[in-house]
């Protein structure tokens, strides 16, 4: 049953196919696979030394980076970062159905840091949101009246 509400639930808005959560999730878990790999590369260049000073600008600096990273690629610029490229996802004004400003990235990515809460199982929150959303839309989302979509999906018409 929970499977079904994560793959299998398709839903059509305004004439555009919704993304389902379940690829969102995957989506965002690609982004910080590759941001991770930027972050090791960071670590082994000596950010990652033992001192407190370090570890909380290296803490700033990933956090940056992160929210650089989404903004610039989920922004006017196309819609899609690596992740939601890959899987056909895009993220566009709900009203317009085209890329996000770059008030409307930036601000849903800002909210992506409460999205993320609870920091012990991240994502707990935005998951939630998620699900309960007619749209799929995260907190993030909703703030900044975007949606994501499928991009290839192509919608059988009854008639």
């Amino acid at each position: 049953m929970l499977w079904e509400v994560f793959v299998l639930m398709v839903d059509v808005v305004e004439g555009v196919v919704l993304a389902s959560v379940f690829r969102r999730v995957c989506a965002f878990v690609l982004d910080v696979l590759l941001l991770l790999m930027f972050f090791g590369f960071l670590f082994f260049i000596g950010l990652g030394a033992s001192d407190l000073f370090v570890g909380i600008v290296f803490l700033i600096i990933s956090t940056l980076v992160m929210l650089v990273y989404f903004s610039y690629f989920e922004g006017p610029s196309g819609g899609s970062t690596p992740g939601k490229y890959y899987l056909s996802l895009m993220v566009v004004d709900e009203k317009t159905l085209k890329p996000p400003s770059k008030m409307q990235s930036v601000t849903r990515n800002l909210l992506r840091f409460a999205d993320l809460l609870p920091y012990f199982i991240p994502g707990l929150l935005g998951l939630i949101v998620m699900l309960c959303s007619d749209k799929n839309q995260r907190l993030g989302d909703k703030t900044a009246k975007t949606i994501v979509i499928q991009k290839k999906a192509q919608i059988k018409s009854e008639y």
